[in-house]
């Protein structure tokens, strides 16, 4: 069951449908962060994106922010790896649905 606007906003938002606009702004892309052996693997779900619109930027050796496109939006993320991994090398594979970024360790 749709639920209108009315219900959460009052008289005069008749036309606005609030499940419409939860299904893009609540929901966030499932990540996984992975140290195997000598590098570090990230996983995240990326749904119809592809290779390039996954970003990586480098806060510190063990920290990062990626940004990529998740069902029509933009979304960033910092994420916290296990151990410190170059900066200068990475690399992004993107199956299925699902975009892993492998780091090699220091």
């Amino acid at each position: 069951m749709r639920r209108k606007g009315e219900e959460y906003f009052g008289e005069g938002q008749e036309d606005f449908e609030f499940d419409e606009y939860l299904k893009y702004t609540l929901y966030e892309p499932m990540v996984e962060v992975r140290d195997a052996g000598s590098c570090v693997k990230v996983l995240i779900e990326v749904s119809g994106s592809s290779q390039e619109s996954v970003v990586v930027d480098f806060i510190t050796p063990k920290s990062i922010d990626v940004s990529v496109k998740y069902r029509g939006r933009l979304v960033k993320k910092r994420l916290d790896l296990p151990q410190p991994v170059k900066t200068s090398r990475y690399e992004v594979k993107v199956k299925n649905g699902v975009a892993q970024i492998i780091f090699q360790k220091i």
